[in-house]
């Protein structure tokens, strides 16, 4: 990230821009806070010159409407936009992770266990992508980020739907990135689900080796290798050179399903794969520093609520620091989520009716000590919205309460992150952890939950979640 310079604008829409995080060909990219909320996203803001063009400003709102389409398991979901604006941009949940390009550049190629896990994402993600009709049409490192609870597939800028009356560029146009092209991109021919099948073949060789299959310099000799020679495995083995050269067979017809190859890899899905640890330490210390990074940032104090009255005091997340959990094995920890219906399960929102209601079990952290029993209610909410309220972590007389934001809502995983509440806690030892906090509950086979916050400083707590009421499983 990069600090703001003199000619970035304050705000974008209702969002307080806080970093530069990248930029393209059409926009630049910035870290944001929407008004009085805590959670970070990215917006991307388009270029002034882009702005005047009436045929760019249609393309654009092509690709927002198709980005929100795209949403699903391991994608970062579209939160808002504003075409008609000055400078159109878009907004999307903001992911806390190190991109695969760079961190194979930094630390060299990924292990055969986080190669598997980021290729069932992957798949995952463009099986749903497939399923809304859409061809993503740009899968490549640059467009993967790692995340401490898994990976992620963004910039949905290309894509375009396989309705042929929806398309974002004229016919004949080759679009794609050389190295990362399917054949049938290259020669100017039907894309579809294949596509991306191909691309994904390209990014499982590049993690798993550190270059991509088909190696050299020059946009017109890669994509001249693409088409007419076969791709370079390296040292790949095993089920992974299996898949990849599936992946990267020249027919699209001989290709597997984007699901299939998820299912090869991960047949109880890749959430059961990405927990805790998934990736190689190096990768978890740079992603951990960037997470510091953004807690140490300036909160501007246009963008957060105005003080009540009363007497000062800084607002903690629920969650302990781990030192303390040496203490006692008596914490508890309450999280009442009471955005909508308790538990009623409609339609309203984007909760899975699976997570309704009350859970409670015990929580331990990375060096086995009592992380509390934690007792939460999950009720209906929508991504973006605030689902949970004084929410609280006490233990003999200390408190730490705060509020959780929905940000991610999937079949068989919710994300929250920590913000900060109304409420007052008592914290006489200083013993809450300050700053963002994220946490991620997975639906299991049995039916109970799984708790798992991505907290350094707290010890990475988790354990199981059983109904209230219910024996926890053996």
């Amino acid at each position: 990230m990069e600090r703001l310079q003199a000619d970035d604008p304050g705000w974008v829409g209702d969002y307080r821009l806080l970093a530069r995080v990248g930029s393209g060909g059409m926009g630049r990219v910035y870290l944001a806070r929407r008004r009085n909320e805590a959670a970070y996203v990215a917006v991307k803001l388009v270029r002034a010159e882009f702005a005047e063009d009436g045929d760019f400003r249609e393309r654009f709102r092509r690709e927002v409407s198709l980005a929100r389409r795209a949403g699903g398991p391991w994608t970062a979901p579209v939160l808002d936009a504003d075409i008609e604006s000055l400078r159109p941009w878009v907004a999307t949940a903001f992911v806390q992770g190190l991109s695969l390009d760079r961190a194979v550049q930094r630390h060299g190629p990924l292990p055969e266990a986080s190669v598997r896990v980021l290729v069932a994402g992957l798949a995952e993600a463009l099986d749903g992508v497939r399923n809304r009709d859409l061809v993503h049409r740009d899968v490549k490192p640059a467009n993967v980020l790692l995340a401490l609870d898994g990976p992620r597939l963004i910039d949905f800028g290309i894509a375009r739907a396989t309705d042929a009356s929806v398309a974002l560029t004229r016919t004949g146009v080759v679009v794609g990135s050389p190295g990362y092209m399917s054949p049938e991109q290259v020669v100017g021919g039907e894309v579809g689900p294949p596509t991306d099948v191909f691309t994904l073949g390209a990014v499982l060789v590049f993690a798993a080796t550190g270059q991509g299959p088909f190696p050299g310099d020059g946009a017109a000799g890669l994509m001249y290798k693409v088409v007419h020679e076969e791709p370079e495995l390296g040292g790949l083995s095993g089920q992974l050179r299996e898949v990849a050269a599936a992946c990267l067979a020249k027919e699209p017809a001989a290709r597997p399903t984007a699901g299939e190859t998820a299912r090869a890899l991960a047949p109880d899905g890749a959430a059961s794969l990405a927990g805790a640890g998934w990736l190689p330490s190096p990768v978890e210390a740079d992603i951990q520093a960037l997470m510091r990074e953004l807690v140490a940032l300036p909160a501007p104090a246009d963008t957060v609520r105005a003080a009540p009255a009363g007497p000062v005091r800084r607002r903690k997340r629920p969650l302990l620091l781990a030192a303390v959990g040496a203490l006692a094995a008596t914490a508890t920890v309450f999280a009442t989520l009471q955005a909508g219906g308790a538990g009623d399960g409609d339609d309203g929102g984007d909760v899975p009716r699976e997570f309704l209601g009350t859970w409670e079990g015990q929580l331990t952290n990375r060096s086995d000590l009592p992380g509390g029993t934690l007792r939460i209610t999950i009720a209906q909410g929508a991504v973006g919205d605030v689902v949970s309220t004084d929410a609280a972590v006490s233990m003999r007389g200390i408190s730490c309460t705060s509020d959780y934001l929905l940000t991610t809502a999937e079949d068989s995983r919710l994300i929250l992150e920590a913000r900060s509440s109304e409420g007052a806690g008592s914290n006489p030892l200083n013993l809450c952890v300050e700053g963002s906090e994220t946490a991620r509950v997975t639906l299991q086979e049995d039916g109970r939950l799984y708790y798992a916050s991505l907290s350094e400083e707290a010890g990475f707590p988790e354990g199981h979640l059983s109904r209230a009421g219910e024996e926890p499983a053996a």
